[in-house]
């Protein structure tokens, strides 16, 4: 049985969104978009991910919101917070708070831009 690894971004900058999904979707990773807190949590209730790739800022909260909510509600769900606003206290705060790593938006941009070359 073929199971499609699927993948959740949550951001509000559709530019930030699209390059994400391109980039997964190059990885066969099926992918879903929201573009606050709330719709992200209504996906994650609704929806089986195998990773989740966060914004620390959104519109109604942050990337640590669905940290703490991933832990409470699907705690073996692996999620990275993604920021151009990073510094050691944000990224220990992510760490704590249970996220997987914390990514510079420089690095995953730079990332995506080679893959996109190869």
């Amino acid at each position: 049985m073929n199971h499609a690894l699927s993948a959740l971004i949550i951001d509000d900058e559709p530019d930030i969104c699209e390059l994400l999904d391109m980039t997964l979707s190059r990885m066969n990773i099926q992918c879903s978009i929201a573009n606050n807190v709330l719709n992200a949590k209504t996906l994650l209730e609704r929806k089986h991910f195998n990773i989740c790739l966060t914004d620390m800022r959104l519109p109604d909260g942050s990337g640590l919101d669905i940290v703490r909510f991933i832990q409470q509600h699907c705690p073996s769900l692996p999620v990275a917070v993604i920021t151009a606003h990073g510094n050691v206290d944000v990224a220990v705060e992510s760490l704590k708070a249970g996220a997987l790593a914390l990514l510079r938006f420089s690095e995953v941009k730079r990332d995506a831009k080679t893959r996109h070359i190869r």
